[in-house]
C-alpha cells in the first residue's frame, strides 16, 4: 500500500499531536481552576454558616444560658417520694440558681418568673408568649 492511498483525514501529523496535547493541558488547567473555585466557595460558605456572631449568643447568668420567653415541661421528680412537681417559691434569680445547683442531678433547666422557680425538662422546650425566661445549664456540675 502506498502513502497515496491513505486518506488525508486519517493522517496525523506532528503538528496536530502538539495541538491536541496543548488542548488537553488547557482543559486540565481549566478543570483544576474550577475545582479550586468550587472548594474555595464551599469552605468560605461553610465558615460563614458555622460561625456564630457573639451578638447572637444567648446571655449568660452564673453558668446558665438565658432563653427569653421559653417554657418547658415541668419535671415531677421532687418531694419525699420523688414524684412531686419541681416547683419552688423563690424570691430572686440567684436563689433559683443556687436551688438548681443544689439539685444538680435533676436540674439542668428551669424557668423563673420573679416569684417561683420550675425545674423543667431540657429536652422538651418551646417558645411561649409569656415573660418567663428559661435558664439552661451550660455545663454539668461535674465538668
Amino acid at each position: 500500500m502506498s502513502d497515496r492511498n491513505i486518506s488525508p483525514i486519517l493522517t496525523i501529523t506532528k503538528e496536530k499531536q502538539v495541538n491536541n496535547t496543548a488542548f488537553y493541558i488547557l482543559v486540565a488547567i481549566i478543570l483544576i481552576a474550577l475545582a479550586g473555585i468550587f472548594l474555595m466557595y464551599y469552605f468560605l460558605y461553610k465558615i460563614e454558616n458555622d460561625y456564630i456572631n457573639p451578638k447572637y449568643c444567648p446571655p449568660q447568668v452564673e453558668g446558665f444560658a438565658v432563653r427569653p420567653a421559653t417554657v418547658g415541661t415541668l419535671k415531677y421528680l421532687c418531694g419525699s417520694d420523688g414524684k412531686q412537681p419541681c416547683e419552688f417559691p423563690i424570691d430572686n434569680l440567684f436563689a433559683a440558681i443556687t436551688k438548681c445547683n443544689s439539685l444538680s442531678t435533676i436540674c439542668n433547666a428551669f424557668t423563673y418568673d420573679g416569684v417561683a422557680m420550675n425545674i423543667v425538662d431540657e429536652n422538651n422546650l418551646s417558645a411561649s408568649g409569656t415573660t418567663n425566661n428559661l435558664y439552661l445549664r451550660l455545663l454539668t456540675p461535674s465538668q
